[in-house]
Formats: C-alpha cells, structure tokens, sequence
C-alpha cells in the first residue's frame, strides 16, 4: 500500500455524461479520469481509467445529483481498483438528500464547500423505496420495522414512511381479468395466465393499477419515504418513480437459500406449496438472482440473521 507520503495531490473523476461539463470546476494539476455508469447495467465503463494509487484527495463529479448514490458506486469501484485517498463528492443537486452528501457544490460559478452554501429552495425531498427479493426472504419484516419508524415520537419520523404491498395491485387486476382462484393450484396457473396473456405484452399494466388503487392514494400520498414492498420488475419500479416524481431507491433483501426454504415450509402462504413454480414465474416477470449485483450497499438487516440489503437508485445521481 502507498504510504502518505508517497500520496499524489488530487484525483478528478467525472461520472458521464451529465458530470463531463463539469470539467471546467475541477481542481487545476490533478489526474482526471472519465467513467460511464448506468443503474441499470453492470460493470461502470472507464473511459478514461484513473491511475491506481494513493491520492491526497479524490473527487467525485456528478450534475444533477439526487440522492448521491451514484457517487457512492463510483467511490466503491475505485476502492476496488486500488485508488485510495479522501473522498469527496462534489456537483449540482437536485435533491436534497443528494445536497447533503455533497462536500462541495457549484455555487455562484465556482467549486463551493457545501457547508458554507443555504440549502437551495425546491430541492426533491420526497423518495420511492422499493424492497424486493425472493418470497421468504425478509421484504414484509423490514416493511413492516419502516412503518413502526412511522409511529416513533422523534418527530423527524413521525409519518415519513408509508407502505404498499404490490400484490394488492397484481391480484386486483388478475382477478378483474381471470376472476378469483379458489385454490393454491388455481392461483399459480392464474399467476402464469397472468403473464402470459396481460402482463409479458403490457409490462406496466400493474403499475397502471397500482397508481390507481384506493382513489390513488400513493398519487396523493405525502409521505417522505413511499415504501412498496414486492416490486417484480425493474420497468414497472422505475415507471412508479417517474409517475409519482420520487427518485427510487432499491433495497434488495437477500436470505441463505436453505434458510429461505425453512421459512416457506413454516409460514404456510397460500403459494408456498408451489414455491419452485412460483419463482420460475418471478424470473418470467424480471426477477433475476444477479439484480441486486447492480445495486449498491450490503449491510445485515438484522443482528445474528442470515438476510441481507442491498441498496441503490434507480433515477438521477
């Protein structure tokens, strides 16, 4: 490992395209290096490496930042390529979330610290967190530990979490469509029936009902965290997103498969019978074992449990 000694000055990294124009604010004498990264896709693209090494000081460019969370990719692929030294991200917000992450902003045409700039009038504050996983693997009990957030004293979080479960809205448009299954067996075929014929031709057709259930509540709902437990596939999540103009943050909940099956054959849902069909629909609908690859933070969401989040945007910065 480098000592500090042996540190080079500064390090500018711009995240492309948006974060390119930023060029002109980078600090002067420093290496540069350019990097393409899309939410959506996996690896980040290097369009201009950065030398690995030790850095006094490594920024982060980024335009248009919403929740930072881009940035904190950035800072991870970096540290896996051998690049150390002090982070710091700096940019334009639109969120605040994302402003306050920020170490330095673009203010008044020069590279600012943050903390000597007003937070800006009309930043986002309001985000769509979507849980999803395997069936059994967790996505109920963090919803449900959000909504007791919701129910805490501090008045910070005093109503901002409010839940959803996307099933409501797939069963309500599969029973208008195929009527009600009287039957576990009968709801998995109604399930593949589902896909086959609605959704694999319409992929937001439950997103459309989901917007719609109970007079529109999640349009109307203000609460600064909307949390839908189940998303089933990346499109459908990130078109809730723009409808609702929230920024979406992905938690992907993982379990050790074995453990995942102990709970399937103990919690006896009405679907748990047909468990190995039911995640071959799921892998039909989207869901894919490697997603959570693309998103961002892994952290235990529990002391002494075999489940794990991961965390990561699916809109701007």
């Amino acid at each position: 490992m480098s000592g500090r000694s042996e540190a080079r000055d500064v390090l500018n990294v711009l995240i492309a395209w948006s974060g390119v124009v930023l060029h002109e604010f980078i600090p002067p004498g420093g290496l540069t290096a350019v990097v393409e990264f899309s939410r959506h896709s996996e690896p980040p693209r290097w369009i201009e490496p950065p030398e690995p090494g030790c850095y006094q000081e490594v920024y982060i460019f980024d335009r248009h930042v919403v929740t930072a969370l881009t940035q904190r990719r950035v800072a991870q692929e970096l540290r896996k390529m051998g690049v150390e030294g002090k982070t710091l991200f700096a940019g334009t917000c639109r969120g605040r979330m994302g402003f306050m992450h920020q170490d330095f902003v673009i203010h008044e045409g020069r590279l600012t610290p943050r903390s000597s700039v007003p937070e800006p009038e009309g930043l986002l504050d309001r985000y769509l967190v979507g849980l999803v996983g395997l069936p059994a693997s967790g996505k109920s009990f963090l919803r449900r530990v959000l909504e007791g957030l919701a129910r805490e004293e501090d008045p910070e979080l005093q109503g901002a979490f409010s839940a959803y479960k996307w099933s409501d809205a797939f069963m309500a448009e599969l029973q208008d469509r195929l009527g009600r299954p009287s039957t576990p067996k009968e709801l998995m075929e109604a399930g593949w029936r589902f896909y086959q014929e609605v959704e694999s031709k319409n992929p937001l057709v439950v997103a459309e009902r989901f917007l719609e259930l109970e007079n529109r509540r999640a349009m109307q709902d203000r609460a600064r965290f909307l949390v839908v437990e189940g998303f089933k596939n990346p499109d459908a999540a990130r078109y809730v997103s723009r409808r609702l103009d929230r920024p979406l943050i992905l938690i992907a909940i993982h379990r050790e498969e074995e453990e995942r099956k102990r709970e399937v054959a103990n919690r006896k849902h009405p679907d748990d019978s047909f468990d190995e069909e039911r995640l071959k629909l799921l892998r039909a609908m989207g869901w894919r074992r490697s997603s959570p690859r693309r998103i961002f933070a892994s952290t235990p969401l529990a002391a002494g449990s075999n489940t794990t989040t991961k965390k990561g945007p699916a809109a701007s910065g």
